[in-house]
């Protein structure tokens, strides 16, 4: 259940749960510091926050839902996520390309995996870059090879609210597929 004071923009979200992390706040690592020194980063900056999170709970219907709504605004979101892998293996999902140098976006989400314990990605959302290397107008094995490369702390910038990457059964048959 999400945990945030009624009517700020945390409760209004609804994707900041308990036992939830904050890795950073406005691109500064808060690892070491002090709940009063993490405080003074959020408030440091009234004109903006971005915080990066990692979850310690499933919740990729929240990630299916904030897609469905950007979707519905007409608007595209994008947003940074941090998955942490380990050395030889997969952070657990499926990418999809439905034709050469076209988006990549995630086909399949594996249940337990730690891209499903995120709770931050949903199938149709698109891939922009891996570890600051964009992959956009990129083939589907550009994409393999930076994920399967990296170990330790992964950076996925995705896009959500535009045409859903893999959605149509038709199109997800022919579109290549490769696990990450």
């Amino acid at each position: 259940k999400p945990n945030a004071s009624p009517g700020t923009v945390a409760e209004k979200s609804g994707s900041i749960f308990v036992g939830d992390k904050v890795v950073s706040v406005n691109g500064r690592g808060v690892h070491g510091l002090s709940l009063q020194e993490v405080t003074a980063l959020m408030v440091e900056n009234k004109q903006r926050l971005h915080m990066v999170l990692r979850s310690t709970h499933v919740a990729a219907a929240a990630a299916s839902t904030a897609a469905a709504a950007a979707a519905a605004e007409g608007g595209a979101t994008e947003e940074e996520v941090e998955l942490t892998k380990v050395p030889g293996t997969s952070l657990g999902f499926i990418m999809q390309q439905q034709q050469r140098g076209g988006p990549i976006g995630f086909g399949t989400i594996i249940e337990g995996s730690i891209a499903a314990q995120s709770g931050r990605l949903a199938v149709g959302d698109e891939i922009v870059s891996v570890n600051g290397k964009t992959v956009e107008g990129q083939n589907l094995e550009f994409a393999t090879a930076l994920l399967k490369a990296a170990d330790g702390l992964v950076v996925i910038r995705i896009r959500r609210g535009t045409a859903p990457v893999g959605k149509d059964a038709a199109a997800a048959a022919a579109a290549a597929a490769a696990a990450a």
